[in-house]
């Protein structure tokens, strides 16, 4: 990757305290990020976004983190990207 070129993160969780921590520490390193609020929306976001690393919550509202990572495994789009379950 070039040097200069900012790392993208995707942070999907539903509890906005966690969120707004781990932006302000993404932030601070000077990192660029989106937010996702649930399994759904992390699918849409990972595909139009393509961060180089996935935050995903593990318990969450309409789909939980397992399976938006199974989903996100299948997909040949997002199978590639780096997943941190938190």
């Amino acid at each position: 990757m070039e040097s200069n070129k900012k790392q993208k993160v995707l942070i999907v969780d539903d509890d906005e305290r966690n969120v707004k921590l781990m932006s302000v520490i993404l932030a601070g390193y000077g990192y660029a990020f989106d937010t996702a609020r649930n399994g759904l929306e992390a699918l849409q976001k990972a595909k139009e976004y393509l961060p180089d690393l996935i935050f995903l919550d593990i318990m969450m509202p309409e789909m939980d983190g397992y399976e938006a990572c199974k989903r996100l495994r299948e997909d040949s789009s997002t199978a590639h990207i780096p997943i941190v379950m938190v």
